[in-house]
C-alpha cells in the first residue's frame, strides 16, 4: 500500500480511500438513506469495506407507514451503522433524520452519499454541511426520469 501521507484526493480521479479501515479514523464516506434499511440493501456497501474502504451508514430504525417494522439487525459484514429516527410523515421528500447533523459533526467524512431524491429536506440539511465543511456531496435517486420507463431499451 503506497504511503499514506503522501496520497491526497483528487476529485479528478475515482474516489479511493486514504488508508486502511479503523473505527477511530474518519470515514471515506458516510452513506445516508433508507435503502439499507433492508439488510440485502447493504450488501454494495459490505462489497466496498472489504476492498478497504472506510463507510458509515445512517439508517433509520423504523419508517413512517410500515406498521412500526424495526430495520433488518446489523450483519457482521455490515459497515459501522448509526441508527436514527424518521422525522416526518410518509412523505420522504419532507423527511429529516433526528441526530444527523451531530453524527456529521463528530466523524467528520470526506464525503456524503444521499441514497434519496435530492429534491429532499434531507438533501437541503446534507448540502449546507457539505458546503460548510467542504465536502462532495453525491445524491443517487431514481425517482424523477425525464424519459419514458420503456425508452430505456433503445438506449
Amino acid at each position: 500500500m503506497p504511503d499514506t501521507a503522501t496520497m491526497k484526493f483528487n476529485h479528478a480521479q475515482s474516489f479511493q480511500p486514504l488508508i486502511p479501515a479503523s473505527v477511530l479514523a474518519p470515514p471515506d464516506m458516510i452513506v445516508v438513506g433508507h435503502a439499507g434499511f433492508t439488510a440485502i440493501n447493504r450488501n454494495i456497501y459490505a462489497a466496498l469495506v472489504a476492498l478497504g474502504w472506510r463507510l458509515e451508514l445512517v439508517i433509520p430504525q423504523y419508517l413512517p407507514g410500515l406498521d412500526s417494522r424495526q430495520a433488518d439487525p446489523k450483519r457482521v459484514e455490515d459497515p459501522p451503522i448509526h441508527w436514527v429516527q424518521v422525522k416526518g410523515k410518509t412523505n420522504q421528500r419532507f423527511w429529516s433524520f433526528e441526530g444527523l447533523q451531530t453524527i456529521l459533526e463528530i466523524r467528520k467524512p470526506r464525503a456524503i452519499y444521499l441514497e434519496g431524491d435530492p429534491a429532499s429536506v434531507l438533501a437541503i440539511h446534507l448540502a449546507r454541511w457539505a458546503r460548510r465543511n467542504e465536502v462532495p456531496l453525491l445524491c443517487y435517486t431514481i425517482e424523477n426520469r425525464a424519459v419514458p420507463h420503456n425508452s430505456w431499451v433503445n438506449w
